[in-house]
């Protein structure tokens, strides 16, 4: 575990109307969780997790080893595409029915129309020219499922 002078706790909360909830974590200086995954999600499965630590999603979904009904997780573009397309990856191999859509900003709302498999997404990724993207997933699970290979 990460020395705990190192350690920021964040508290993350369930928007209320995907139900009600809160959980804590604890995030290491380098953005990563200082507990496995697994652990942190122990005791409930969040419907929601917004992932944000400056450029090292990818060493947070390292750990994850289920899904979750929806996540969210911002990248900068060009510059962190390789990594967005790490995450993106990871996603799919966490769930077969997982689908993607990204947003630019709040007021225009998610920009596809119809939530994309991993295949498609990854090229509509591919494609985009904005400097900064929230990419959301969406898998419906309720914590037991994992894909199985």
């Amino acid at each position: 575990m990460d020395n705990p002078e190192n350690l920021e706790i964040r508290k993350v909360t369930v928007p209320a109307q995907l139900g009600p909830g809160a959980c804590e974590i604890a995030v290491s200086a380098a953005g990563r969780l200082s507990e496995p995954f697994s652990l942190v999600l122990a005791a409930r499965t969040p419907v929601l997790l917004k992932i944000d630590v400056e450029g090292f999603e990818v060493n947070v979904l390292r750990g994850m080893e289920r899904p979750v009904p929806f996540l969210s997780f911002e990248v900068n573009l060009p510059e962190f595409r390789s990594e967005g397309l790490q995450c993106i990856a990871k996603l799919g191999s966490l769930a077969e029915n997982g689908k993607f859509n990204y947003a630019v900003d709040c007021q225009r709302g998610l920009l596809l129309d119809d939530w994309l498999e991993l295949r498609d997404f990854t090229n509509v990724f591919n494609g985009c020219r904005e400097r900064a993207i929230e990419v959301f997933w969406k898998t419906g699970a309720t914590g037991g499922e994992s894909r199985q290979k």
